[in-house]
């Protein structure tokens, strides 16, 4: 069931100061919708999934009124599921949602024990339901849910101890189950799922306090166990997961009240811990968590009312807390599946008691430095003072190499390579590449030139042809 109305948003301008560069980095924050929901008799309450779609619709669940929300970038709000589900399988208790590149909503039904697919034009359709794959292996409170680039939805049921994919094609997979690896590694309690670019799906043991990946081809490893990293920082109660665009996990620990990072090596360190930013804003039981393009993890904590981020850097802040970022509209109980990341660091977070959700946009860091001169195997770049463009020259690369970036053009600062240069930290794996946006002035975060622009030629050129001067 599927009804239109207008949101009613505040929205207010926070500053937020830099560890990293030490300038002031302006932060937005908005209500884009609360507890009258699409303001045409359908209310909003409990809200606790959040997800949003490339097109920038945000959706969001309400577990008490059983039903999910979509918000477009102009504000209207539609009501796209309710208790009734697709008419014949009902909807219970939505916990989650989330959003695929087509811009299909899947909506996930913990008491209802059932998936359901929500098209841009309003057809619903239950993917999933209690019969699992139907060969005996059951979906029970499913409770964790992910969409791939394929299409493929996987969802963990957290009473049934299993995880299934269900594929474009509806055919539906069960990929983990409580025995975990076979190998004496249990899977306990399925909660969160998070899939990679290259297929790795991860799911998170709550009450076997442990996380595993599980490859296209079905090799099952546990990647993090109690032992945390190994340093006397362990990992109890794990719910929240997500994978950077590096393929670093990360996942949030609600009882040892903790955020891991590990890295394709199998490299674990503990992130962040109950001392939140080490200013005094400690962090509560952790849930949810996200990270963005740029490699910054979004994590919440449920009972302080705050979200933190911390940057790869190690730099930790509270970018909301319980007043709503001074919009008049409190932000209270930040719960499971509460956070969506775009690629590009907007954030989406829901208030499970406050019945609404905020939108925050961070602003791009001003650098440490008035003026900046660097060179790649490719271009020589420089930024005058607070300048928010940089001037790329071109050099004569091999003749393998072809620069994507045109001689001369100028490239906002605060982008992609731009980006990680002023701040000399560039890493072979913060490079990026893809084959979107040839010549295209880019957005923070967003991917350049098919691994021969600038990005390409840094990472390939990266032992020696990187030269920083500033």
């Amino acid at each position: 069931m599927m009804s239109y109305g207008i949101s009613h948003v505040a929205a207010t301008a926070l500053i937020i100061l830099s560890v990293e560069t030490g300038a002031h980095r302006p932060v937005t924050v908005r209500q884009i919708i609360d507890s009258s929901g699409d303001g045409a008799g359908n209310r909003l309450s409990s809200a606790l999934g959040a997800a949003v779609d490339g097109a920038g619709n945000v959706y969001v669940t309400g577990k008490s009124s059983q039903n999910a929300f979509r918000i477009t970038p102009d504000g209207s709000i539609i009501q796209i599921i309710d208790l009734t589900g697709d008419g014949s399988a009902k909807l219970a208790s939505p916990h989650i949602v989330v959003a695929d590149v087509a811009g299909n909503a899947y909506v996930c039904g913990k008491h209802s024990n059932n998936v359901f697919r929500i098209t841009p034009e309003g057809v619903i359709t239950e993917v999933i339901n209690a019969n699992g794959d139907g060969t005996g292996h059951v979906l029970d409170k499913p409770r964790g849910m992910a969409v791939a680039d394929d299409g493929s939805v996987y969802v963990a049921g957290e009473l049934s101890d299993n995880a299934f994919r269900v594929a474009p094609d509806g055919s539906i997979t069960q990929i983990i189950d409580a025995s975990g690896d076979g190998a004496g590694n249990t899977l306990v309690g399925a909660r969160g799922v998070a899939v990679d670019d290259a297929g790795n799906v991860y799911v998170t043991g709550r009450y076997s306090d442990n996380v595993f990946q599980i490859t296209p081809g079905g090799v099952i490893t546990q990647i993090i166990d109690e032992s945390g990293d190994g340093a006397g920082n362990t990992l109890s109660f794990p719910m929240g997961v997500a994978v950077g665009s590096t393929r670093n996990v990360y996942v949030s620990a609600v009882v040892s009240t903790n955020v891991f990072k590990i890295t394709p090596r199998g490299e674990i360190a503990e992130i962040i811990d109950a001392t939140g930013d080490g200013m005094g804003n400690a962090l509560s039981h952790p849930r949810a968590i996200g990270v963005d393009g740029a490699g910054n993890v979004y994590v919440t904590g449920k009972n302080d009312g705050s979200v933190f981020r911390i940057t790869p850097g190690g730099a930790v802040a509270v970018i909301i807390d319980e007043s709503g970022g001074s919009t008049g509209n409190p932000f209270i109980d930040p719960n499971d599946n509460s956070i969506s990341v775009t690629e590009s660091g907007a954030v989406y977070v829901t208030g499970t008691r406050s019945d609404n959700v905020f939108e925050i946009i961070l602003g791009d860091p001003i650098p440490a430095v008035s003026t900046g001169v660097w060179s790649s195997c490719c271009y020589s770049c420089s930024a005058s003072a607070r300048s928010p463009f940089a001037k790329c020259v071109h050099h004569a690369p091999a003749p393998r190499e072809r620069c994507g970036l045109r001689p001369g053009r100028l490239v906002r600062r605060g982008e992609a390579v731009v980006r990680q240069v002023l701040r000399s930290r560039l890493r072979a794996s913060d490079a990026r590449v893809s084959t979107h946006h040839r010549g295209v002035l880019h957005r923070p975060g967003d991917r350049v030139d098919g691994g021969r622009g600038l990005l390409g030629c840094v990472r390939r050129h990266l032992s020696g042809g990187v030269n920083l001067n500033r």
